[in-house]
């Protein structure tokens, strides 16, 4: 009998157990050792909750309470051979009202929550809020040590770091990760992962913080107000933290009013990074620099961003080598739109940059860290920079920079080189300058070694140069030449072609070669120092070969030229003569092209007589800052700005016939100046009286009106002495009619 009674007391404290297993007791721990689905209920923990090797609890719209009295005193952990999974019932975010919560009884009360290596964990279309208080393992939130069935659809809230992954190939898509007062997420000592289509909200330090991992693809997220209230002394990014991490991609991302400026946390910050692609990402209001890289990080591509409302440095980059900044869109930032802090060889090219630096600072900028990390050996192509302070500024110690191709509008100053201990020297060509309110270019500092080369600006609008220490200071303008020889038919192979400057002194000598060009040289107009200005032109260019006539032409090397020399033989008794686009010259031989200013209203013509076709220039519109006009022949519409110059096909051949400057804007007139590429191409201003002349001209036959276009001055001139010719004609017939009938009249009497 005694033995019965022990019997059915065992079993029955054994279904207590069990019973136990699937749901919380009163008071202690709660392990969850067996299979247990639980569906539709709402359980208080009033102590940890383990789910131990074997083990699995699967929640479906269950909310459990941890009760603890202190952080920590309630935990949660899934043990190695442990299973939680946490769901919805209808698997929709959009419907949470049937979702799992995780969640404290008390709000000032935190707990842990860690997923240990070997368990199995999912989370789907739930919410967790109020896990993790500390800066320590097992103490900073939701902590994974796997890889998760899956992660989507969550609302993980009000907690230290809302998730920590420390595993790898997670797919962490469609949750809201907000009001946590580190992080939204954080990858440590991971590869893989995917983080997207995410919402990040009001995280104080950062949204995302990715350290020690490769591989990451963190894109499609909206991250909104995260990182402004960090009160920690360190740099962040409050957008992406990418720290010792390579081979990540950060992309189609949008972000609104990110940061602080008194605590340095920004945007997207890389930090001993490389090899990562930044991309097209809409950065909108951040407080601090929006995309910075430090410490060495290299071979990064920033690519096709926009950056607005930036209250520092649109991209900032501090010691990185050979990065590649391009094809962004910056407007509004309050100090520099780009700017280089010391690195070797970065590119920055193809940028649009408006309204930045506006009190100070520049639209793209070099200078250097301290101690000794210099800005060298960068390339800077083809952006554009308008409404800035700067333009574009070398500051400290640039060297070896080539500056190529970039247009420069409406800054207060174009370039300011501003060099201190270091230079290369540095290369400025084949950029344009225009509108600056103060200086197209400003020289200050000392060992200043700078060659502007093909660049177009005001010459008269270069500020004084400020050099600090005497000699060490020299700012060389220069221009291309190009020469070709021929005999008028064919080029001229192995013809010496030499150049003096105006001292007479040998700038090159070398022969053309079988296509009768020489190679292209960079000729100095003037060099530039702090005593003023010297000159070297005009220049005197000879060509000479065996059995031709020696040619010698005066070249005002003042922009950059193209001289076609053509040589007589000797056989002949022409003279040699030569022809020089982009600049005037003189030759002992021949007549030179003639370049001709025009002052322009609207409805104004300038017919263009090219070989044996007339064409014609309409001006349509006359503003206050540029000028419209139409080539007749093709009714090509074309728009330029002041200082602004374009090379134009009058024929539509596809090849340049004239090059048109637009010098001056003023009051409705436009003043511009018009360089044949030949000599058989010229210019005239029609005017009103020729015009409707020739419109109400006739000719004999049809007595119909004819406009004329397109028709040679020759057979113009041609058609009138015809026109006279066959009226004098008339006129002799007529009298000789008349004559004759009274002869026979008086014959017959």
């Amino acid at each position: 009998m005694v033995k019965i009674i022990y019997i059915i007391s065992l079993l029955f404290i054994l279904s207590i157990i069990s019973v136990f297993a699937c749901s919380p007791p009163s008071f202690g721990e709660w392990n969850v050792n067996e299979s247990c689905n639980e569906l539709n209920t709402i359980y208080v923990v009033n102590g940890n909750l383990n789910i131990t090797n074997g083990g699995t609890l699967l929640l479906n719209n269950v909310t459990i309470i941890m009760n603890g009295t202190l952080n920590g005193v309630a935990n949660i952990t899934v043990s190695n051979g442990g299973n939680l999974y946490v769901y919805d019932n209808d698997n929709n975010k959009e419907t949470m009202d049937d979702a799992s919560n995780i969640t404290s009884m008390n709000s000032s009360i935190f707990f842990g929550f860690v997923v240990k290596s070997g368990a199995n964990f999912g989370m789907n279309n739930s919410l967790l809020s109020y896990s993790g208080w500390n800066n320590h393992t097992g103490e900073l939130g939701l902590e994974i040590n796997v890889s998760v069935i899956s992660f989507n659809g969550n609302i993980i809230e009000k907690g230290y770091y809302g998730a920590t992954f420390y595993s790898s190939n997670n797919v962490i898509v469609n949750n809201t990760f907000s009001n946590n007062t580190r992080l939204g997420i954080w990858l440590n000592n991971t590869a893989n992962n995917n983080i997207s289509y995410n919402y990040f909200y009001n995280n104080n330090r950062s949204g995302v913080l990715v350290e020690y991992s490769n591989q990451i693809l963190v894109d499609n997220n909206y991250f909104e107000d995260n990182g402004k209230w960090y009160t920690g002394s360190l740099k962040n990014g409050g957008i992406v933290d990418l720290e010792y991490s390579q081979n990540s991609t950060i992309a189609n991302n949008t972000a609104y009013n990110t940061g602080n400026t008194a605590h340095q946390i920004g945007g997207i910050m890389l930090f001993n990074s490389s090899y990562n692609l930044i991309s097209e990402n809409n950065l909108n209001t951040t407080h601090e620099d929006c995309i910075w890289l430090r410490g060495n990080s290299n071979y990064n591509n920033i690519t096709w961003n926009i950056i607005t409302n930036d209250a520092h440095d649109g991209v900032w980059i501090r010691q990185g080598d050979n990065n590649i900044i391009e094809n962004n869109n910056i407007t509004d930032t309050i100090n520099y739109g780009i700017f280089t802090r010391g690195g070797i060889n970065n590119i920055i090219r193809n940028n649009w940059l408006d309204n930045t630096s506006v009190t100070d600072y520049a639209g793209i900028g070099l200078g250097y860290d301290m101690p000794s990390y210099y800005s060298i050996g960068s390339y800077i192509y083809n952006n554009t920079v308008l409404n800035s302070h700067e333009g574009i500024r070398l500051q400290d110690a640039s060297a070896n920079i080539t500056v190529e191709r970039n247009t420069l509008i409406g800054n207060v100053f174009g370039i300011y080189v501003y060099i201190g201990d270091l230079d290369g020297p540095n290369l400025i060509k084949d950029t344009v300058i225009t509108n600056s309110s103060n200086a197209d270019i400003k020289l200050y500092g000392y060992n200043i070694n700078t060659t502007f080369l093909n660049t177009t600006f005001r010459k008269n609008n270069v500020t004084t140069f400020t050099c600090f220490i005497a000699g060490t200071c020299q700012a060389y303008f220069k221009w291309y030449l190009d020469v070709n020889v021929n005999d008028g038919s064919n080029n001229i192979e192995s013809a010496n072609v030499t150049l003096y400057d105006v001292n007479n002194k040998t700038l090159f000598s070398e022969l053309t070669d079988n296509n009768g060009d020489i190679v292209q040289k960079n000729i100095t107009e003037f060099i530039y120092n702090q005593t003023g200005k010297f000159y070297f032109t005009n220049h005197t260019l000879n060509v000479s070969k065996e059995g031709y006539y020696d040619s010698s032409t005066s070249l005002n090397i003042s922009e950059s030229i193209y001289s076609y020399i053509i040589l007589s033989s000797t056989s002949s008794s022409a003279a040699s003569s030569s022809t020089t686009s982009g600049s005037s010259s003189s030759n002992s031989g021949g007549a030179a092209i003639e370049k001709k200013s025009y002052e322009l209203k609207e409805k104004d013509r300038i017919r263009i007589y090219l070989d044996q076709e007339i064409h014609e220039i309409i001006i349509t519109f006359v503003g206050g800052s540029y000028v419209e006009f139409e080539v007749h022949s093709d009714v090509i519409k074309i728009k330029m700005g002041v200082d602004e110059v374009k090379d134009i096909d009058i024929d539509g051949d596809g090849e340049r016939d004239v090059k048109i400057k637009v010098d001056e804007i003023k009051e409705g007139v436009a003043k511009i100046t018009i360089t044949p590429y030949a000599t058989y191409i010229n210019s005239e201003l029609l005017n009103q009286e020729k015009v409707n002349y020739e419109n109400n001209l006739t000719f004999s036959g049809n007595a119909t009106k004819k406009v004329k276009e397109n028709v040679s001055e020759e057979n113009y001139l041609n058609s009138k002495y015809v026109y006279i010719l066959a009226s004098l004609l008339t006129i002799i017939a007529v009298v000789s009619i008349v004559w004759n009938a009274t002869l026979s009249g008086k014959k017959k009497k």
